[in-house]
């Protein structure tokens, strides 16, 4: 906490899980997937989110989610999230996390209570664990991704429930997708994350529809499952492509 509202110092006690990065580009960098502005303010957040004795109850369920997955151990990183000031001063807080190889982060806020911020675990280490077995070469296409962040939300979904499922999920309804998947995705699934098209077709931008790759990517998994039953053990070792091959909706595609 004493180096806290100093960015410069704080990002470079990160670096070592960051090596691509410098402790300005490394900020700008967390900022873009959750982490507030380093500031008085996010200081209270985060004297709060210790007062709450977080580290402890979210190492306790670091401890269960590594035995139910058979995942590796490896350090967490927990900051607060980035708030945005509404109409009245009312407050936003955006909670969110990144899963980077051999390390985790998670930006959270106070005011949500422990299953929030259980649920943004799980679905950072969910990605860990799957990445650890089946993307070993770093070599992620756009279909790996999609499909990624639809196990992560499933697993969610089936641990602690859909009241704290990211908002993405309910985003676009089943027939949306598949209409979006027909106009922008189905011929791009298998671009890389070392292509420059990649982040645009996941995120949305330039006329593509917001988390478009997130929001399809759930609904491919969400049809999977309608249609096989399969565990999410099961899922989580299941390569992407047979993952989409047995979703009713997308098998023509």
């Amino acid at each position: 906490m004493d180096i806290f509202d100093n960015p410069t110092a704080m990002m470079k006690k990160l670096l070592p899980y960051f090596p691509r990065h410098d402790e300005e580009s490394l900020y700008e960098y967390l900022q873009t997937h959750g982490l507030a502005k380093l500031t008085k303010d996010s200081k209270e957040d985060m004297r709060q989110l210790i007062e709450q004795n977080i580290f402890k109850r979210l190492s306790i369920e670091f401890n269960v989610l590594r035995n139910e997955l058979n995942g590796p151990d490896i350090p967490i990183v927990i900051l607060p999230c980035h708030a945005t000031r509404g109409i009245f001063q009312k407050v936003s807080y955006h909670r969110g996390g990144i899963a980077y190889k051999n390390c985790i982060c998670l930006f959270l806020s106070p005011l949500e209570g422990i299953l929030q911020h259980k649920a943004v675990l799980l679905h950072e280490y969910h990605h860990i664990v799957r990445l650890k077995k089946l993307h070993k070469n770093n070599k992620v296409t756009l279909l790996d991704a999609m499909i990624l962040e639809g196990l992560a939300e499933t697993a969610v979904l089936e641990k602690y429930g859909q009241e704290v499922q990211a908002p993405w999920t309910t985003l676009y309804s089943s027939s949306q997708c598949e209409i979006y998947f027909n106009k922008y995705l189905k011929d791009n699934l298998k671009i890389t994350n070392h292509d420059e098209q990649f982040s645009k077709y996941l995120y949305g931008e330039n006329g593509i529809p917001k988390l478009l790759g997130y929001g399809v990517g759930y609904d491919i998994v969400k049809s999977c499952l309608e249609q096989t039953e399969w565990s999410c053990e099961k899922l989580i070792r299941t390569s992407s492509e047979k993952i989409k091959d047995n979703a009713l909706n997308y098998i023509a595609f």
